[in-house]
């Protein structure tokens, strides 16, 4: 008997009459079950093998996709390496699909998945005739070949094919990715340092918007450590108290008077002033970038307390990494702080980039929403530099727009960059925002300015950034004075 079945007979003769004694028919029993259980402890053998061939199979691979994980990758790389072909380099390519963590927002899991296997079938399609493709991190891929005669074709064919459109759960979800390779003679390659460089030279592919791929070259070395040096050393800055903010007036372009300043990190190490463009790529995607917010803020608010102790109204805006408004603790730690020192209703104003504004937009208008509840004032910096639409932006809880320097600076010179401006100030107006013009370097723009309807500005012909200290100095000298503006950039 089976799970209570017949399964089958078994059957026992004697010729001697009487041989099937009590204990003899009990041994039959014993016997008949044991046989009964045979078909079960097959199937549960036949089970057990496919669980550990199953098991052998995910340590070595991804359950989404089926490709090779990172550990197997390494074994297939040292197998190249090692391989007696005719190529005497070998290939290892990142591939990094961009902005995925956008693609799961918009399409759930479900859809990420989707997108994954696609992109899994078309790196598998276009390398494995010439190599090895697998999965190594939640949207990254490597691939590795020996057929080094074939490398630019192979790429090429790669760029083309992965920014081809996915068709997705009914929609069609346009894609772009970013690849690193590095290539090195076989008899001096090394399968984990190959993996490295690869990753280092996706990096800086990374740094360009779209699909991009970036070869591997030693000065990316020399950069990555300068990157951790300065890092380190920008830690033991913060700790130290090397750090100083600065403040640029804005002003209003009509009647002069100073509206406010923005806050600017200024770094000196050794008597040198450290340019901000030399030390935030090192650490605007590590937690110091989060840091350094917290401090800017905190120091911002401390000056504003001042001077409003000195009877002096300087409104003051502080910029906000993207880092820091999509972080947990952002909210809560802002209302911490307005509680603890309280500001007047638009003393303090977080400046967002246009960029920041279309990354996960539902949570970062949520975020937004609350400050302005606390008081607080939002400007959405660097306006017309993003891809957002004027209706996304329509949306958004900004109180102000900052026209970009770079519009602006050659306003005289490039009429497309007048028309910019123009479309930008109409734009601020019609849907009742703020404006800000940055850049605004001497007389002959200020004029242009204020003819397009320009009312608030700032920019080196007014005033470059100054300490702390300095501003209400300076304030009252440039509300007194008939200063002639004329800044040479």
């Amino acid at each position: 008997m089976l799970q209570h079945k017949a399964v089958g007979t078994l059957s026992l003769y004697s010729r001697q009459l009487g041989f099937f004694d009590d204990a003899k028919v009990e041994l039959v029993k014993t016997m008949a079950s044991e046989v009964g259980r045979s078909p079960e402890r097959h199937d549960v053998m036949e089970r057990n093998r496919k669980n550990e061939s199953e098991l052998a199979f995910l340590s070595h691979h991804d359950r989404l996709t089926g490709l090779p994980n990172r550990q197997l990758m390494e074994d297939h790389i040292a197998r190249l390496i090692s391989s007696e072909s005719d190529s005497a380099r070998l290939a290892v390519m990142v591939v990094s699909i961009n902005n995925f963590h956008e693609v799961n927002a918009r399409l759930g899991h479900e859809g990420g998945d989707v997108i994954l296997c696609e992109v899994a079938r078309r790196l598998r399609k276009e390398v494995y005739p010439f190599g090895y493709v697998g999965r190594v991190g939640a949207s990254r891929f490597i691939a590795c070949t020996d057929r080094f005669d074939q490398l630019d074709g192979l790429i090429n064919q790669l760029m083309a094919r992965l920014q081809s459109p996915v068709n997705c759960m009914g929609a069609v979800v346009e894609t772009s990715s970013s690849v690193g390779v590095a290539v090195e003679f076989k008899n001096q390659a090394e399968a984990r340092t190959l993996l490295r460089r690869a990753d280092l030279a996706l990096s800086r592919a990374k740094e360009k918007r779209g699909s991009q791929f970036r070869y591997y070259d030693e000065k990316m070395d020399e950069q990555i450590q300068r990157m951790h040096s300065l890092r380190s050393e920008f830690a033991n800055a913060l700790l130290r108290n090397e750090l100083e903010l600065f403040y640029q007036p804005k002003i209003d372009l009509h009647t002069r008077e100073v509206v406010g300043a923005e806050a600017l990190v200024r770094w000196y190490r050794d008597n040198r002033f450290v340019p901000p463009g030399e030390f935030f790529p090192a650490i605007e995607d590590t937690d110091l970038m989060r840091k350094l917010d917290w401090w800017v803020l905190r120091e911002a608010i401390r000056h504003a307390q001042e001077w409003q102790g000195e009877g002096r109204v300087i409104p003051v805006s502080v910029n906000l990494s993207a880092m820091t408004l999509k972080h947990d603790s952002f909210v809560p730690g802002i209302e911490a702080l307005m509680a603890a020192y309280p500001l007047p209703v638009g003393h303090l104003e977080l400046e967002v980039l246009e960029s920041v504004s279309q990354q996960e937009a539902e949570q970062v208008v949520a975020k937004l929403e609350r400050c302005r509840e606390l008081g607080l004032l939002i400007a959405l910096d660097d306006f017309g530099t993003g891809a957002s639409s004027l209706v996304h932006l329509q949306q958004l809880p900004f109180d102000t727009i900052k026209i970009d320097q770079r519009f602006v600076r050659r306003l005289l010179e490039a009429p497309g960059n007048e028309a910019i401006v123009r479309s930008m100030v109409s734009f601020a107006h019609y849907s009742d925002r703020k404006l800000v013009v940055e850049g605004v370097e001497n007389q002959p723009i200020w004029a242009r300015l204020l003819e397009l309807g320009c009312t608030s500005g700032q920019g080196y012909g007014i005033s470059p950034p100054m300490a702390s200290r300095q501003l209400p100095g300076w304030i009252d000298g440039w509300e007194t004075s008939d200063i002639n503006l004329d800044y040479n950039i």
